[in-house]
């Protein structure tokens, strides 16, 4: 891989992993991380490669499974909460699946998908407002603008997969800049910017959900618990699930726990330990997103809501809170 790489102006010094001048013991920390997920065992089709690296505070970096610079489809996953560069093995593993899964769609396309870490997440202090996302957008604005420059000429098919505050971060991206790309799938949504309060103020061409059964804090293994706490931001409550936003919603907990493949999601984390989050391999979630990302929408399986767990139900129905669920 010889041409030029995205380059995201702004975010401090980007280059490749070996010659990055790294000078902070937490970016050089990253390149070691980095670096060992580039050695993982791979073939051609699933090859690795560095894209970025910040001397930040904290360090940003991406990482490529596939091909940018031949890639007839390029998704970026951007993460949520909590997501650094010293989680970049767990993230570069939600991304893997996602290409993975992509492989698995009617005649798949020659395909790259970036593990983008390439803005300061929020924690739990600021996941409630729109700053890390105002700030995150002309990052990912410039990486996909600067995926254009590269290929002018012969762009490739471009996709988001968003997920938690990674879709607000998006949608701040793809609304108030000029990057647009082909289909934004946001999964677990912590609200979109109160600004974006329909499907066709994105610029995509498609705008695709997935939101599992949502669940109160105490209730995780049951469904999707942070996410409509997130919604509840006053700079960004759109919940892009909603029918009057008019995105598509696909299904991502239509099945039993111990279904053998798509899997329902049961957590609001991409992967989780249990492998029942939105970006596990086998769950219902990812073989969407898959389908989704390569034009295979009409493969997706229907959003059919859960109901509510049995306590939340009594809590709606008026029961004390000592009472309900029994």
């Amino acid at each position: 891989m010889t041409s030029p790489r995205p380059q995201h102006r702004g975010a401090g010094t980007v280059c490749p992993v070996r010659a990055c001048p790294v000078r902070s013991l937490d970016a050089r920390r990253t390149r070691v991380i980095v670096g060992e997920e580039l050695a993982k065992p791979k073939d051609a089709e699933r090859a690795r490669s560095l894209i970025s690296l910040t001397d930040d505070h904290p360090p940003l970096a991406s990482v490529s499974i596939g091909d940018l610079d031949t890639a007839d489809d390029v998704t970026w996953a951007v993460p949520g909460m909590d997501t650094t560069t010293a989680d970049m093995s767990n993230w570069t593993r939600a991304a893997q699946n996602i290409h993975d899964e992509q492989g698995r769609s009617g005649n798949p396309p020659d395909r790259a998908v970036l593990a983008w870490i390439g803005y300061e997440a929020p924690d739990a202090t600021t996941v409630l407002g729109m700053g890390k996302a105002e700030a995150g957008a002309p990052r990912l604005a410039a990486s996909i603008n600067g995926l254009g420059a590269v290929r002018a000429g012969r762009m490739p098919e471009t996709n988001v997969v968003a997920h938690s505050y990674g879709t607000t971060v998006s949608a701040q991206a793809l609304s108030t800049t000029d990057a647009h790309v082909d289909r934004f799938v946001a999964l677990g949504s912590a609200g979109l910017p109160n600004a974006v309060d329909s499907a066709g103020k994105v610029h995509a061409e498609h705008v695709s959900v997935g939101q599992a059964r949502n669940v109160l804090p105490d209730e995780a293994g049951q469904g999707d618990h942070p996410a409509a706490l997130g919604r509840t931001a006053s700079g960004h409550h759109v919940d892009p699930s909603r029918e009057a936003f008019g995105a598509t919603v696909f299904g991502t907990d239509s099945n039993p726990a111990d279904a053998a493949d798509r899997k329902p999601v049961l957590d609001h984390d991409p992967p989780t330990r249990d492998r029942s989050g939105y970006l596990d391999a086998d769950t219902e979630s990812v073989y969407n997103v898959g389908r989704v990302t390569t034009g295979h929408e009409d493969d997706a399986t229907a959003y059919h809501p859960e109901p509510p767990t049995k306590r939340d139900q009594d809590l709606i129905d008026g029961k004390p809170w000592w009472m309900a669920g029994r």
